[in-house]
C-alpha cells in the first residue's frame, strides 16, 4: 500500500491510472461471487496490468487557471472593501453604470409586460426570455430561450375576460391621451 501512495503522490499532477477490484459480496444463497460490473470499487495494492481488471484514472489538471480566478476573487474583494477610498470620478462612473443597467431591466420588465398583455388579448402567451426571473434556472439558462409562444387553451369565462381587459385598456389609453 505504501508502494501505491508513493506512485499517487508521483503522478498527481499527470495522467494516471490505478488498478481496482470490485467489492465481491454475497448472494442471495450465500455464495461469494465477483459480477460483472460490480457496484463497489476498492484499490488493489497489487498493480500489475490485467485485462480482465477495471482501472480508475486520477487526473487533477492544472491548477494555474484556478489560482488565476482566486487571485481575481481577491482582488474584487479588496476593491469593493476599498471603495470610499476611491476616487470621487471613478464612484461616479459606478453609480451611473448602476443607474444604467437599473434603466435597462425595468425597461426589459416592461416590455416582457406590453408584450405578453398584448398576445393574450387574443389568446397567445408570448414571453420574451420567460426563464429570466426563474430562481432555479443557472445564469445562461435564465436567458434560454428567447421566447415561449403558444396558444392558451381558454374556456368562454377566460375569452369574456381577456375582451372586457382589452376594453378596459383601450378606455384608459384613450384618457390618458386626452
Amino acid at each position: 500500500m505504501v508502494e501505491l501512495a508513493l506512485k499517487r503522490r508521483a503522478c498527481s499532477r499527470s495522467f494516471c491510472s490505478f488498478q481496482i477490484d470490485g467489492v465481491i459480496e454475497q448472494d442471495e444463497e450465500g455464495r461469494f461471487k465477483r459480477p460483472k460490473w460490480p457496484k463497489r470499487l476498492a484499490m488493489t495494492p497489487k498493480q500489475n496490468f490485467d485485462p480482465q481488471a477495471f482501472y480508475v484514472v486520477v487526473y487533477e489538471g492544472s491548477k494555474s487557471w484556478q489560482h488565476f480566478i482566486l487571485f481575481c476573487i481577491i482582488a474584487a474583494v479588496l476593491c469593493v472593501c476599498m471603495f470610499p477610498a476611491w476616487p470621487l470620478k471613478l464612484k461616479v462612473a459606478v453609480w451611473y453604470l448602476s443607474v444604467v443597467l437599473l434603466t435597462l431591466i425595468l425597461v426589459l420588465v416592461f416590455v416582457r409586460l406590453v408584450l405578453f398583455v398584448f398576445f393574450w388579448f387574443f389568446g397567445y402567451q408570448f414571453w420574451l426570455l420567460p426563464n429570466l426571473f426563474n430562481e432555479d434556472a443557472g445564469i445562461i439558462d435564465s436567458f434560454l430561450p428567447w421566447i415561449e409562444w403558444h396558444r392558451s387553451q381558454d374556456d368562454w369565462a377566460m375569452f369574456a375576460a381577456r375582451i372586457f381587459c382589452a376594453i378596459l385598456t383601450a378606455g384608459t389609453l384613450y384618457k390618458l391621451s386626452e
